[in-house]
């Protein structure tokens, strides 16, 4: 029943309206988020680096070499400096490096390429990112991580997003449609039923309805519908006052009938008259008694007439049947 009404219709337009819109920012925003990750972590790294170059003699434990890898996240950390690259922290990688990405240089399109692969292709590579430091603290700086781990943040993302945009979805389509109900659905409503209460009694004056909406259109097909009931009440006022006079007529004509069919039984002796003046009137008395015997005849038919049904024609066949008529025989 949701489905049917307009207003149910609406809220699925909508929901489906605003997850279109979302779907179209879904993917520039994942590939963003690609990006700021792996930015992340070339941050991380820097400060891991640094946290390093200011001990005294630019070495820590082990323990906290593997706290600061595990912090930033990576498995190792090269930094650029001076025209040399100098391995700041490292532990042992899984296996080899499979792929490298510069993000100093990567163009847009290598963007969505990467991050199309990361996400439906992505499984236990190493990759190595190359990024600028923050606040000149080199020339380059570079970090060894393990792609499984950006693929899993990267549908962590898209979940929150698919689910974000389906909560907007709906939220958007229930205020919409709430709001609908409130000023289109209730005066709509409001309408038909004194529509349906105005098809039961017609000549009842307190069932024409009585415009109150405050929307303008609705207000306007209010004062519509009032007229054409007003027109209606008169019309069928009229017609049960024609069909008294026409009842009360026929009455009348078939009394006058009887009562002439009476005369014309007299009148029919006056041709047998001896007196030649009566002879004479007579025939024009009971000539005149016929014709309003047939006039209350014909009354009585009138009443009585009912018109044929209307018959639903073509032009081509009304166009057939002038070229028939006017044929010559």
């Amino acid at each position: 029943m949701l489905i049917r009404s307009l207003s149910g219709r609406l809220l699925l337009l909508t929901a489906a309206f605003v997850m279109l819109i979302e779907g179209l920012f879904f993917a520039p925003s994942v590939v963003s988020f690609r990006e700021n990750y792996l930015r992340e972590r070339l941050d991380r790294a820097q400060i891991a680096s640094l946290a390093l170059l200011a001990t005294p003699d630019d070495m820590v434990t082990p323990e906290l070499e593997q706290e600061l890898l595990k912090t930033a996240e990576v498995l190792n950390i090269v930094l650029q400096r001076d025209e040399a690259r100098v391995l700041i922290l490292a532990q042992p990688a899984p296996r080899p490096i499979d792929a490298t990405y510069d993000l100093r240089t990567e163009s847009a399109f290598a963007q969505w390429r990467h991050a199309g692969r990361v996400l439906l292709l992505g499984g236990d590579r190493v990759i190595r990112v190359i990024g600028m430091p923050v606040n000149g603290g080199g020339d380059a700086i570079e970090a060894t991580l393990e792609e499984h781990r950006l693929r899993e943040a990267m549908i962590a993302y898209a979940l929150r997003i698919l689910a974000m945009s389906a909560l907007i979805a709906l939220l958007t389509g229930l205020l919409i449609w709430s709001a609908l109900r409130r000023f289109l659905v209730r005066p709509m409503t409001r309408v038909i039923e004194n529509m349906r209460r105005f098809s039961e009694d017609p000549e009842d004056p307190d069932r024409v309805i009585r415009p109150g909406s405050g929307i303008a259109e609705i207000a306007e097909a209010e004062k519509t519908l009032a007229g054409l009931e007003t027109e209606l009440r008169s019309a069928l006022r009229q017609k049960a006052r024609l069909a008294a006079m026409g009842e009360g007529l026929a009455k009348v004509s078939h009394d006058l009938r009887n009562l002439l069919t009476t005369a014309q039984l007299l009148a029919d002796r006056l041709e047998g008259s001896a007196d030649p003046r009566v002879a004479r009137v007579g025939p024009k008395i009971i000539r005149s008694l016929d014709r309003a015997a047939a006039l209350c005849a014909s009354t009585l038919d009138f009443g009585k007439a009912e018109e044929p049904a209307p018959v639903i024609r073509t032009k081509r066949e009304l166009a057939c049947m002038s070229a028939t008529v006017r044929a010559p025989v």
